[in-house]
């Protein structure tokens, strides 16, 4: 993977659609919904982004 601070980074070359984007999501730790959120160079599809705030208040809501 390329970028560190992008957990959608992938290989130079390679695609990711949203479909792609929101089985990862399912995956992600807190830290790289944040990640993924705070990332300007990678833009999100309305629908990434939305699962990627549901995940992040359900980690949290766990953690409590």
């Amino acid at each position: 993977m390329g970028d560190k601070t992008n957990p959608f980074a992938v290989r130079y070359g390679e695609v990711q659609d949203g479909t792609d984007r929101l089985h990862m999501v399912r995956s992600f730790t807190a830290e790289q919904c944040r990640a993924a959120l705070s990332n300007e160079s990678c833009w999100l599809q309305k629908g990434v982004r939305l699962a990627l705030e549901r995940r992040l208040r359900k980690l949290e809501k766990d953690r409590k």
